[in-house]
């Protein structure tokens, strides 16, 4: 490569000063992408090194005035030899002009520059280690680290290199200062140039934290909250406003989880006690915040509605008594919560959900069912309805332990057929939130108990309606891990007699109702076979779709206007008893079976894995 040649590669003019060199290679590396222009790069990297050791001799400029001759120059001594002479105190290399460099040859500093380098970079070190606030010393024995005349050597180059990227990287915060500096001196940002070098991806990956972390330090950021809380140490009243701040707990766990999963950085301009004492809060259930506010507003509410009612005027209730009651009882319910419930859900999935035999899994569903069933077999009495609403709750509390609920919003139609509040919401463009749909999904069934009342013997609907709720909570904590063994313990053709079974049964109930309706006594049974019927059939419907889904809806929902018909025309031609178990079980079943119908078709239409 001639010498006016290698002027033109980097961009500039003849000259014997080496920081324009350095700083016109680095301008044209910018742009010059091995992956892009092998060619272009090599020629770049040999007209650098040619033109650094014709600096070095002083000899650029007097070069550049020799006429090329027509055949090659002839090689002559490498560079690297006379070089390290020189410093070993031997003759000094001869003036003349030299070939560049091949690529493998590499150029070396002057021993006295190189230790000079080393000092330099140490004072560096230290100003970054002990740095207090201010940052101009820092860059300031930056830019003296990149003038040292050492850094006319490529392999010094690389060194140091890697030296400010291991300085950048065991300093946070104190070294981010370097961060934007560097990465301009250094061409970081353009990843084709070379290969990947995990420490430079670290710095960039700092750097894109940093960026995070302004971004969240604005008062506007929804994380605003929670890095002000993580940044703090969790003491003192601040710290207790900061458990009881609605919301707070949650937006705290999804700025952790965004540190953990995006920007481990972050953890680093985090309070470590923080971050441990709130990584420990969330890592098990606790007394939530609205929980807090309960504690502390609703016994006193309670008791002054109390001493305000007086039920007996003769024992007046005191304001201090009647606070301790509304105190004592908020509390159990509130302990009762986390430590009966909450608290054995975590450690069952934890621990205990992968090991459990199905009994303990699944258990929950048949006793459920039994219980209801007992309600209405065993005759009414106060201890009866006592011991078997306790019964129904607790094996309610153990499917809330063991189950999970579907979460899952629901479905836009489903939403405008749930009521005036779903509407409103589906008219905003808004889904049904998953806990409202979970609270309305037996809201037909509990429509069909309040109508029949008073077709039930005395004292048998007070017993059976504890059960029966106790039975609709546990199937909506539970619904989806019987959905799930539903789908993966049973094959598709043993799903598909289950469902014919399950049809058939819904189809013989009415003809059971049609016979019990002239008399009272098997009423509770009759009325027990619709609500279990209708309890089952949403483990295999549960993730129905399309318009099986909404056909299904619409009759469980407006199913009561067809009842209304049919009640007329039941009492007309039903000369005994009362025709509102027969047509209210017919409109609830008529749901039952299009559910049924919907889930058998899908069985039918997914198709079988190969054998």
């Amino acid at each position: 490569m001639s010498g006016g040649s290698i002027w033109a590669v980097l961009g500039i003019a003849q000259t014997n000063d080496r920081t324009e060199i350095r700083r016109a290679y680095s301008r044209r590396l910018k742009v010059t992408h091995p992956e892009d222009d092998a060619e272009g790069f090599k020629a770049l990297r040999e007209a650098y090194e040619h033109a650094m050791a014709l600096a070095a001799r002083g000899a650029a400029i007097q070069q550049a005035q020799v006429p090329e001759p027509a055949p090659a120059p002839e090689p002559v001594e490498s560079v690297r030899e006379p070089e390290l002479a020189a410093a070993d105190g031997q003759a000094a290399p001869r003036a003349e002009p030299e070939p560049a460099p091949q690529p493998a040859q590499v150029l070396w500093a002057d021993q006295g520059d190189a230790e000079r380098h080393r000092l330099t970079f140490r004072r560096l070190q230290t100003l970054v280690e002990t740095r207090t606030g201010d940052p101009a010393p820092v860059l300031e024995a930056f830019e003296a680290l990149l003038a040292s005349p050492a850094m006319d050597s490529v392999s010094v180059q690389e060194q140091t290199e890697v030296w400010i990227m291991f300085l950048i990287l065991n300093n946070p915060p104190l070294g981010d200062v370097l961060i934007e500096p560097a990465i301009e001196r250094f061409g970081w940002d353009h990843s084709q140039i070379g290969p990947r070098f995990q420490p430079r991806d670290a710095v960039l990956a700092r750097r894109e934290d940093l960026r995070a972390l302004e971004a969240i330090k604005r008062t506007t950021s929804p994380h605003h909250r929670a890095f002000v809380a993580l940044t703090r140490k969790p003491k003192g009243w601040k710290h207790w406003l900061d458990r009881a701040t609605l919301g707070l707990p949650d937006e705290i766990a999804a700025l952790l989880q965004i540190a953990h999963n995006q920007h481990r950085g972050l953890l680093l301009d985090f309070d470590p006690e923080a971050v441990v004492w709130w990584q420990a809060y969330l890592s098990k259930p606790q007394f939530s915040p609205a929980a807090i506010w309960t504690a502390a507003i609703a016994p006193a509410v309670a008791a002054a509605s109390l001493v305000q009612s007086q039920i007996t005027p003769e024992t007046p209730l005191g304001l201090i008594e009647a606070y301790g009651a509304a105190l004592a009882g908020t509390l159990g319910i509130l302990a009762a919560w986390l430590y009966a419930l909450a608290r054995p859900q975590a450690r069952w999935r934890e621990t205990w959900r992968w090991s459990a035999p199905i009994w303990a899994k699944l258990g929950w569903a048949p006793a459920s069912l039994s219980v209801l069933a007992l309600a209405a077999l065993i005759p009414p009495s106060p201890i009866a309805t006592i011991a078997l609403a306790v019964l129904g709750f607790g094996v309610a509390a153990w499917a809330y332990i063991t189950g999970w609920v579907d979460q899952r919003p629901a479905r836009r139609l489903a939403s405008w057929i749930s009521g005036p509040v779903a509407m409103v919401l589906y008219l905003f463009g808004r889904d049904m939130p998953w806990r409202m749909r979970a609270l309305l999904s037996f809201a037909p069934l509990a429509l069909f108990w309040r109508l029949i009342a008073k077709d039930l013997p005395t004292g048998a609907w007070g017993q059976m309606t504890l059960p029966l709720a106790a039975a609709a909570a546990t199937f909506v904590f539970g619904c989806e891990p019987l959905a799930e063994a539903w789908h993966r313990d049973l094959t598709p053709p043993a799903r598909r007699i289950a469902l014919a079974a399950f049809g058939l049964a819904v189809a013989l109930t009415p003809l059971v109702l049609w016979w019990v309706a002239p008399g009272p006594a098997l009423t509770p049974a009759a009325a027990t076979l619709v609500a279990i019927l209708v309890l089952l059939h949403k483990v295999p419907t549960a993730h129905l779709e399309g318009r099986a889904y909404a056909i299904r809806d619409l009759l469980m929902r407006f199913g009561w206007i067809v009842w209304t018909a049919l009640l007329a025309i039941a009492t007309e031609y039903l000369r005994q008893g009362d025709a509102t178990l027969l047509t209210a079980g017919l409109w609830l079943l008529t749901g039952v079976a299009a559910g049924i119908a919907g889930a058998l078709r899908a069985e039918r239409l997914t198709p079988q894995p190969a054998r």
